[in-house]
């Protein structure tokens, strides 16, 4: 039970990082409160994954070319992997896959093709919204050779639309704000049992610069605090143990003799990616864009 319940949560809300899209324009940042901030981590938009325009399905393959292939890189850009703003994967079996975005650009339906657990696999997905397009329901399933996993994962909210809790089957996600001093705290528990209890602080540009993790008698198991580099990713962690101790995490840095090469369409979003590293087979990913009218 608790395999496939927290299988469910990983998949929809794990931040992968993606193949293919140019970096966002960071020149002119805007500020979030602490409510737009988890709206925006729970929302899959067109944003999420460096999509623009009108969207409406993205389906993506990759392939393994011979070695000894000869291409022409005339139509396509070379870039620094290590500059590039990173995206979420289109699905968490990202190889193969197709995903359908509404007209308001929210994520309705995902499929990918991969394997799981020694096996040929299939996930879908399917999010429901209301009225004010926030998602009320996520319904997941993976399907294997022998085994089958499922789960709705639900979403509750205030009368003035803020996110206060969150469950599939048996585990729950309890949210609680401090707008005064931008701080969320997320509670969860399965079966009853206590797992974690988080306190998140942010800055006035949405970014998260603290996390506190207590135990069940609220004493402080850890304490992580990050900085960010121009592009506005993560570009160094420091853990704090109780202890006094200290660990520091970097931001990761590509193999400068990795090739990768990109073709975008007229929306500026990668439709062909081709990666040349010394050490595998090259590989070409395609995908195809179809717009609403």
């Amino acid at each position: 039970m608790k395999i496939t319940t927290l299988f469910s949560f990983l998949f929809i809300f794990s931040s992968l990082q993606s193949f293919a899209q140019r970096s966002e324009n960071k020149s002119n940042p805007k500020t979030k409160n602490i409510y737009e901030v988890i709206k925006d981590d729970i929302n899959l938009t067109l944003e999420k994954y460096g999509l623009n325009g009108k969207v409406k399905t993205v389906e993506q393959k990759t392939h393994s070319l011979p070695k000894d292939s000869i291409i022409n890189f005339s139509n396509y850009e070379l870039i620094d992997l290590n500059k590039e703003h990173e995206y979420s994967n289109l699905a968490e079996m990202d190889n193969d896959c197709r995903v359908t975005f509404n007209e308001n650009g929210f994520l309705t339906n995902r499929i990918s093709f991969g394997n799981r657990f020694g096996s040929k696999s299939v996930v879908t997905d399917a999010l429901f919204y209301d009225k004010n397009n926030q998602l009320i329901i996520s319904k997941n399933n993976l399907l294997g050779d022998d085994f089958s996993f499922s789960g709705d994962i639900k979403f509750e909210y205030t009368k003035t639309g803020h996110l206060i809790k969150q469950h599939v089957k048996k585990q729950v996600w309890l949210y609680s704000y401090f707008e005064d001093k931008n701080q969320v705290k997320i509670l969860h528990h399965e079966d009853n049992e206590f797992w974690y209890e988080n306190l998140y602080t942010y800055n006035q540009l949405g970014q998260k610069i603290e996390t506190l993790r207590y135990k069940k008698d609220k004493t402080i198991e850890s304490r992580i605090v990050y900085e960010y580099d121009d592009q506005g990713e993560i570009a160094k962690e420091i853990l704090f143990n109780p202890d006094g101790t200290s660990q520091e995490y970097y931001k990761h840095k590509y193999d400068q003799n990795i090739k990768v090469y990109q073709q975008l369409d007229k929306n500026q979003n990668c439709i062909t990616r081709i990666t040349i590293n010394p050490k595998y087979t090259p590989t070409i990913r395609i995908r195809k864009i179809e717009y609403y009218q």
